[in-house]
């Protein structure tokens, strides 16, 4: 009565709820029901898998019916993942959980933990899934005889994601045992097919991966399963996208939508509306690019999907950078780099994987040396006794290992303190590149130390922020360190943007250099232009504070062009610094400006007075503290207005 024969069909709540109430035997409906889920609803209709379940899980509350309780709980958190809405899936999983547990219920606790780790995936946590695949894999283990598609499907999610952080060879071992336990059959052959297309994006070849994708999507029209169907066009869309095929991948990404909407999918909706917003902003389309990334950006954020929600800020900052709203740009800048350093965080745990696997293979042969080594000493043994001279063999035989012995332990030794003297070496490096210039770091660490360098034509940009300790004392230390932090870190994204040196920081004063420590023909302009995107952050960013009542910074700053001596300084802490008249010109630059404006000096203004898109303003002669009078301008930019 119940039965449904495709997606189109709607399953018969009142037919259902009215035999509910009268049937002797509940779990025979209840059974029908998750059958409905699972083959017609759960991929194609997760809102109309949602309702079911949660008919389910009424009666099993309502009844107190443990089983019903089970699958109404599991239900409905298979179903909100398939809407993307993960902490209320999550939830209800646990409920499910707690109470598999407490039945030792195998089949439903590895069914949940899979679930988990789905979602641990979609939200970037590799080695959270991980940790919840290899549950299943444990989970399963108490279950004899095996389950081969609970066991080949635990293998095979874990042969997917080793793929994605780039341990091939774990990959496809757990693929081969994936394929040993459910054999030949459809299903089996298009998860190979998308396994092959997975590792051919590992190893770059793009158009390879698009073939076995393109078969993955043939198969998914075929068998009408909508999620792998919209799953397989954001993957050709991706790989067309980087073929530089875009009006293809556009029509993929367009069409992934439609389904995604139609089976409310809110995760691969907002994959490619990304997806879309990137387009857009790439082909110069900005204000379809902010529409498209807005709306990814929104479901991402109600998912927590740090990937998706990178993506679409990444194309919000480009398209209102393009159409001159800086502050918003700003914004979705700051967020930019915060999402990218959460997703470091995500990328070090999958390194941290890689690491301990090879150290897991360095341990492997080592003790396979030592093993040959073993038969190798009882050979010599045995063939001591046949020659009668046992006890002198034996004894060298006992040398022997007791030098295997302290070879391999040396061997061990030797190998945990190289991989520490790595370690060690990559914080060193890191460390030393958040101190010094990339070039000046290596020929320091190259012949011990760095020879200070004359530098004919460097802009010196400082920056400081008016009534800096007055309005310190208007706020508490934290937020003090807060706001100022924020500000100077956006400094530095806008100092990478521009290729501009970062020198140092003195309270509340910044200061930075551009044309060293490599020299460049446009190193006045980068610089006047990072100071134009500096004072609009800090405009922007007042504007916002006091929107909601908090205080907020103002700030001036001054730019000199001219030679300068730069070197590095200190024995113990390393500080990469300039010195020459032009640093104390640059200086008096920005104690001379006025707050809001970029004041340069004459010297500055005759390296960029033709660039077009700069506007300035001569302020004639101003008195400047031990320097006299000397001739200054405001310059403004067009695209840093508004």
């Amino acid at each position: 009565m119940f039965a449904v024969t495709g997606v189109q069909a709607q399953w018969n709540f009142a037919a259902w709820d009215s035999a509910m109430g009268t049937a002797p035997d509940k779990h025979s409906l209840i059974d029908s029901a998750t059958r409905a889920i699972d083959r017609e609803y759960l991929y194609n209709k997760p809102d109309s898998a949602l309702l079911i379940a949660d008919r389910i899980l009424a009666y099993g509350l309502s009844s107190g019916d443990q089983r019903a309780r089970r699958t109404g709980w599991y239900w409905k958190g298979a179903a909100l993942h398939q809407k993307g809405a993960f902490d209320s899936a999550e939830a209800a999983l646990h409920h499910a959980l707690a109470m598999a547990t407490d039945r030792h219920d195998i089949k439903l606790s590895a069914d949940v933990y899979k679930i988990l780790g789905f979602i641990r995936e979609g939200r970037g946590d590799t080695k959270g899934a991980l940790g919840r695949y290899l549950q299943v894999v444990s989970v399963l283990e108490q279950q004899q005889p095996a389950d081969s598609i609970r066991n080949g499907g635990a293998y095979l999610n874990i042969a997917f994601l080793y793929q994605g952080i780039g341990l091939l060879a774990l990959a496809e071992e757990y693929f081969a045992k994936y394929q040993d336990y459910v054999g030949d059959n459809p299903q089996a052959r298009q998860n190979a097919n998308s396994f092959k297309a997975e590792l051919a994006v590992e190893r770059g070849n793009y158009e390879e991966a698009l073939g076995w994708y393109e078969k993955c999507l043939a198969v998914a029209k075929l068998t009408r399963n909508k999620l792998d169907e919209v799953t397989m066009l954001c993957y050709t869309g991706e790989q067309k996208m980087k073929l530089g095929r875009a009006a293809e991948a556009r029509k993929d990404f367009a069409e992934g939508v439609r389904i995604a909407e139609q089976i409310g999918n809110e995760e691969w909706r907002a994959h490619m509306k990304a997806a879309l917003g990137t387009l857009a902003a790439q082909e110069g389309r900005y204000r379809e690019a902010i529409a498209q990334s807005n709306e990814a950006l929104q479901a991402a954020d109600r998912i927590g999907d740090r990937r998706t929600q990178h993506d679409a800020c990444k194309s919000l900052y480009l398209a209102n950078r393009a159409l001159g709203r800086l502050g918003k740009a700003l914004a979705y800048n700051d967020r930019v780099l915060a999402l990218e350093k959460d997703m470091r965080v995500d990328e070090l745990a999958s390194s941290s994987l890689r690491r301990e696997y090879q150290v897991k293979l360095v341990t492997d042969s080592v003790e396979k040396e030592k093993e040959l080594l073993r038969a190798q000493i009882e050979h010599q043994a045995e063939v001591a006794r046949l020659d009668r001279t046992r006890d002198y063999l034996i004894g060298g035989a006992v040398l022997l290992l007791l030098a295997a012995g302290g070879f391999f332990s040396r061997m061990r030794y030797m190998h945990r303190a190289k991989l520490r003297m790595e370690r060690e070496k990559e914080r060193s490096d890191d460390l030393l590149l958040n101190i010094l210039p990339a070039e000046v770091a290596e020929e320091l660490k190259r012949n011990g130390e760095s020879a200070a360098r004359d530098f004919k034509l460097v802009s010196i940009l400082f920056t400081d922020f008016k009534d800096f300790t007055r309005t310190s004392e208007k706020l508490d230390a934290a937020h003090l360190v807060e706001e100022v932090n924020a500000c100077f870190t956006a400094f530095d994204g806008i100092m990478e943007k521009y290729g501009i040196e970062k020198i140092k920081t003195i309270g509340d004063a910044y200061m930075c250099a551009g044309g060293l420590p490599l020299p460049s023909t446009d190193s006045a302009l980068n610089t006047v232009l990072a100071g134009l995107e500096m004072q609009a952050f800090v405009s922007a960013r007042k504007l916002e504070r006091e929107a909601v009542g908090l205080l907020a910074f103002e700030m001036r700053c001054g730019i000199h062009t001219g030679p300068v001596v730069a070197g590095i300084v200190g024995v113990k802490k390393f500080q990469y610094d300039l010195w020459g008249d032009t640093v104390n010109t640059a200086s008096r630059m920005e104690t001379s400006g006025e707050v809001g404006k970029v004041n340069i000096s004459e010297a500055t203004y005759a390296q960029v007075k033709s660039e077009p898109g700069l506007i300035f303003t001569s302020r004639g002669k101003i008195q400047a503290k031990g320097k006299g009078e000397m001739e200054m301008y405001f310059v403004d930019g067009k695209r840093f207005q508004g």
